[in-house]
């Protein structure tokens, strides 16, 4: 008896060790027609959400803004409510998502940063999802 607790203790562990955050995530491509576009991704269990803005011409060009949230109350699978998020050559914005099955994301500017990749940040950009 136990000998079987022991080695179900064992293969529990395994097999949870086995498990990924189910958090995490991978960068997916920006859209190829134009706009604005934002996404949020995990690529590491530990890591920080990092965020990306895109700007798309109507020739299909991309220029991309990097930055990381700083809200500890943001998950990947939840709507954007006031989140503090800093660009590294933008700024830092607030993101606002007025519910959960909306696509628009709005930002709101608390500081300005430096030589912003994209001239400027848009008002409102199309939150695509990142890949699971």
């Amino acid at each position: 008896m136990r000998n079987f607790l022991i080695l179900t203790a064992v293969t529990s562990m395994a097999i949870l060790s086995g498990c990924s955050d189910s958090n995490a995530s991978q960068r997916a491509n920006f859209p190829k027609e134009s706009g604005d576009y934002v996404q949020l991704y995990k690529a590491d269990e530990g890591g920080p959400i990092k965020i990306e803005v895109a700007r798309v011409d109507a020739e299909g060009k991309q220029k991309i803004a990097k930055g990381v949230v700083d809200d500890s109350g943001v998950h990947l699978s939840t709507r954007l409510f006031r989140a503090k998020v800093t660009f590294e050559n933008c700024g830092v914005y607030k993101l606002d998502q007025p519910d959960h099955t909306s696509t628009n994301v709005y930002f709101e500017e608390v500081s300005q940063g430096g030589d912003c990749e994209l001239g400027y940040m848009p008002g409102r950009a199309t939150r695509i999802t990142a890949r699971q």
